[in-house]
């Protein structure tokens, strides 16, 4: 099960209550964290080089938007995602 801490990051994606199911048959939960500042990602790194992929890329990504830019962390996981809330004891989904 992954365990991510979110704060002050934004969760967004369809795709985390319920899995999407892939052509392959496979299903897979998605999961984005959004964060205002490369200072709110900071915390979490020791989780996301736990989530990165053998060969190396990193789930997290610099984006522009029209607020300005942002820092995003998508995984797609076999297992259902388990978020840890502001308060650092709801997790979500419930």
């Amino acid at each position: 099960m992954t365990h991510l801490i979110t704060p002050p990051a934004v969760l967004r994606d369809p795709f985390v209550d319920q899995p999407e199911t892939r052509e392959s048959g496979d299903s897979l939960y998605h999961i984005t964290l959004e964060f205002s500042a490369i200072e709110e990602v900071r915390p979490l790194i020791k989780q996301i080089e736990k989530l990165m992929p053998k060969n190396g890329s990193s789930p997290l990504r610099a984006v522009k938007t029209e607020a300005g830019q942002v820092w995003r962390i998508k995984l797609r996981r076999p297992d259902q995602p388990k978020v840890l809330g502001p308060d650092l004891e709801t997790l979500h989904p419930h």
